[in-house]
């Protein structure tokens, strides 16, 4: 059940690249993760599709909410291996070299004790809950692992 939800969802991120690639505009899309080292593939699977939409030409935003705050850590992120994805952390560099912002859910970080100087590493920003609201409006799609 959870492999055709997985699929499901990297196949709605690719057809969100291809619609747009048919209109041949640029996109910003929102891309939440809520998935950490507890489901390992799901985790990766959001940065596989954060980078392929960069990839593409595409504007892309990550957040991360619930336990993907704790692959912020460079430890945890270097132990959250996807199956036949590769670790977390090769993922976030990835994401690095297209300069893709990742904002981390505020009140998820202070019910997990993860603080700003913990996600500083990562260039994250801890956002509020209205600030993701403002994300989401903006954003012309947003695709949610």
């Amino acid at each position: 059940m959870r492999r055709i939800a997985l699929v499901i969802a990297l196949s709605l991120c690719l057809a969100t690249i291809a619609e747009a690639k048919r209109d041949h505009s640029k996109v910003t899309v929102l891309v939440q993760a809520t998935s950490g080292s507890n489901d390992p593939t799901q985790a990766v699977l959001a940065l596989v599709g954060a980078w392929g939409i960069a990839e593409a030409g595409h504007n892309v935003q990550l957040v991360l909410a619930g336990e993907a705050l704790y692959l912020l850590d460079d430890t945890v992120a270097a132990s959250t291996v996807g199956v036949g994805l590769g670790s977390a952390k090769e993922w976030f560099a990835r994401l690095e070299k297209h300069q893709v912002p990742i904002a981390a859910c505020g009140a998820c970080g202070k019910a997990r004790n993860v603080s700003k100087k913990a996600i500083a590493g990562r260039k994250a920003k801890m956002i509020t809950a209205k600030d993701f609201g403002n994300m989401v409006v903006a954003a012309d799609r947003v695709v949610s692992y």
